[in-house]
């Protein structure tokens, strides 16, 4: 996932960014905020997992702010504590409207709009990745063929070796 966009409460403003572009000032920021690292905080968004879907608004919306106000990341962050925000967002509203801006969207079946951005499309052609988006299944990996071997073995006596006894 690199640049997403969403509504908070599923209206107002639409906040777009990537949440994977996180700079170590941020990081120490997420970190101190909401107790989990950003390496976890990215593993969690490939698996979808709710509290890092929650971390991902969070951060969403410190930066909202942060381009409204001119404020630094922490000074947004701190304005905006995340256990403050996790009480005041309707998580399913926004949640609604969580796009994968680097995913096109699948075709609709019947023809009509857009499909579900949450469903695979019924082909099977894509696997999920993180909610409310898809990626290309990856080719399997071909098995490892052995080596061949490089050379003779050595010859296990000699007339011509030291310590023959021959001259």
């Amino acid at each position: 996932m690199s640049m997403v966009k969403f509504r908070l409460n599923g209206e107002g403003e639409e906040i777009v960014f990537d949440p994977t572009d996180v700079p170590f000032s941020e990081a120490v920021e997420i970190e101190r905020q909401t107790k989990m690292g950003v390496a976890k905080y990215l593993t969690e968004i490939n698996e979808g997992t709710n509290r890092a879907t929650d971390t991902l608004f969070w951060v969403g919306a410190v930066k909202a702010s942060m381009a409204a106000t001119g404020a630094s990341f922490r000074d947004a962050a701190r304005a905006l504590p995340y256990d403050t925000f996790r009480t005041t967002v309707n998580y399913g509203k926004t949640y609604e409207t969580l796009r994968d801006l680097d995913q096109a969207p699948a075709k609709n079946p019947d023809g009509e709009g857009e499909a579900d951005p949450t469903m695979p499309p019924p082909d099977g052609s894509t696997t999920p990745t993180s909610p409310g988006t898809f990626a290309a299944p990856s080719p399997p990996s071909p098995s490892p063929t052995p080596a061949p071997d490089t050379s003779d073995s050595s010859p296990t006596s000699s007339a011509s070796s030291p310590g023959t006894g021959t001259a």
